[in-house]
Order: structure tokens, then sequence, then C-alpha cells
């Protein structure tokens, strides 16, 4: 029976490296969201500019 050969993994740095990436990620987009949201709350004005 032949066996079939596999290629090597990328192993656990590799995985380190994309958890961090994948968690910077999120971060990153939790805040483009909340920040935005919690100036909305914290202000009244609609924009950059008082009216």
């Amino acid at each position: 029976m032949a066996e079939t050969m596999r290629p090597p993994g990328l192993g656990p740095d590799f995985r380190g490296i994309w958890t961090g990436n994948a968690c910077s990620s999120l971060a990153d987009g939790i805040g483009f969201v909340a920040l935005p949201l919690l100036a909305a709350s914290l202000t009244e004005a609609p924009g950059p500019w008082p009216r």
C-alpha cells in the first residue's frame, strides 16, 4: 500500500499570527462602529458643524 505524502502544515507560529491579526481586525471593526455611535449619543449636533 502506498502512503500518500501530505505537505507540512503552516505550524503554530502561523496560527498565532493569524489569530492576532483576526483579533486586531475585529477590534478595528468594533471601534469603527462604536466611536461614531458614542459621539452621536454624547452630542446633539447632526454633523461636524454646529447649527
